[in-house]
């Protein structure tokens, strides 16, 4: 827990892609590296609100990045953002993929080998957000990929 906050911190024990040491190369008393990326944004013009976050060990950031882009680079409505197709990059020892849902026209390139799924897949992370602005309310998004679902009042 975080002294005088409240919020209690993830153990982080599943991402071990980031422990490059394994769990015993880590010092006694120093708290794990995470890929967990809560993230609050304000958008000053007229105080509009926007929270987001994701379950899926090395595949939050990339997730909430590509959210993120859809939403405030491509002026995608956040519902549009969440659900649009991603993909993800990963590093391995031999060779790279970029793994991908449909939708997304992947092709080999600087030694990485397309991985497709066949349908959107929780692997690619479960985005949840809340934007609120004071023009269109409060509006919660659940993805799908992760069964998803948003209660209001």
């Amino acid at each position: 827990m975080v002294e005088g906050t409240g919020f209690w911190l993830n153990n982080s024990l599943g991402e071990l892609d980031l422990l490059t040491k394994g769990l015993s190369g880590l010092a006694p008393g120093r708290r794990l590296a995470s890929n967990m990326a809560p993230t609050i944004a304000r958008r000053h013009s007229d105080g509009a609100v926007l929270a987001i976050g994701s379950p899926g060990a090395s595949r939050i950031t990339t997730a909430i990045a590509q959210v993120l882009a859809n939403f405030a680079g491509r002026d995608m409505n956040l519902a549009d953002a969440v659900e649009h197709p991603r993909l993800h990059v990963e590093l391995g020892a031999d060779q790279g993929t970029i793994a991908c849902e449909p939708g997304l026209p992947v092709s080999p390139m600087q030694g990485l080998k397309p991985r497709p799924f066949d349908a959107p897949s929780m692997y690619f992370g479960g985005v949840q957000a809340v934007f609120g602005s004071p023009r269109d309310g409060l509006h919660g998004i659940a993805d799908a990929r992760r069964g998803g679902s948003v209660a209001s009042a």
